[in-house]
């Protein structure tokens, strides 16, 4: 009987431990299955128009994936009221996305009825040409949002190269460009870009191993080239 009598204690243990176990099993599963993998919400920003964003809150799946879902979005919404012109990035967390996670923000416009990227709504011109040497030069014609006064022009440069280059090279190449377009009179910043010319979230700003990112800047009203306002050179 004693035995009996523990084995039926033992067998009830065991039972309960299996029921115990299904529970937080079950628990769990529904904890994981509540937890937001991203989402899409739709705001009014008083007096400018609508934001949308397409927020992850894990990492969020290839830039190709993520431009997609953005762009699906934001003609999802166009759809429901083409009357307001909308706003629509992708972010993780709080933070928007990098250069590297997607290929960056649309724009609707209501009066064009038209979904354009970022630069194309700033009348941004961007041209990218082969140099014949290590890198190809993308040159960004840019300009302050329109009804900001004064309006500023500036030029942004960026040297793509495929592999990355040895950094004084990097340096030497940045200022041998800049010299090059000081005759369009405006401010010019200057980056250095490893990837894929072909492929915008493919290129990665080259790091300066002191700190930052490989960078110049060029000031059209002193003629002088900075790094991290440290003065390399006044251009004659």
């Amino acid at each position: 009987m004693a035995v009996a009598h523990l084995g039926l204690v033992r067998l009830t243990n065991m039972t309960t431990l299996r029921l115990i176990a299904l529970f937080l099993f079950a628990t769990l599963t529904a904890h994981a299955a509540s937890q937001k993998v991203y989402e899409v919400v739709l705001k009014d920003v008083s007096g400018t128009g609508l934001l949308l964003e397409l927020a992850f809150y894990r990492n969020p799946p290839s830039p190709k994936i993520v431009d997609k879902m953005l762009r699906d979005s934001l003609e999802q919404a166009v759809s429901i009221d083409g009357t307001r012109d909308i706003l629509a990035m992708a972010f993780l967390g709080e933070d928007v996305l990098t250069d590297t996670q997607y290929s960056g923000e649309l724009v609707y416009r209501a009066s064009q009825r038209k979904i354009m990227t970022g630069d194309e709504s700033r009348g941004v011109k961007t041209t990218v040409t082969d140099t014949g040497g290590k890198y190809s030069l993308q040159v960004s014609e840019d300009k302050t949002v329109g009804g900001i006064k004064p309006e500023r022009k500036w030029l942004t440069l960026s040297l793509i190269y495929s592999r990355e280059p040895p950094l004084q090279e990097a340096y030497d190449a940045m200022l041998l460009e800049i010299e090059k377009m000081t005759h369009s009179g405006v401010d010019i910043n200057d980056y250095v870009k490893i990837g894929d010319k072909n492929i915008k979230t493919s290129q990665g700003q080259m790091k300066d191993p002191s700190g930052g990112f490989v960078f110049m800047t060029f000031d059209a009203a002193s003629r002088k080239v900075y790094r991290k306002n440290i003065l390399l050179k006044t251009i004659q």
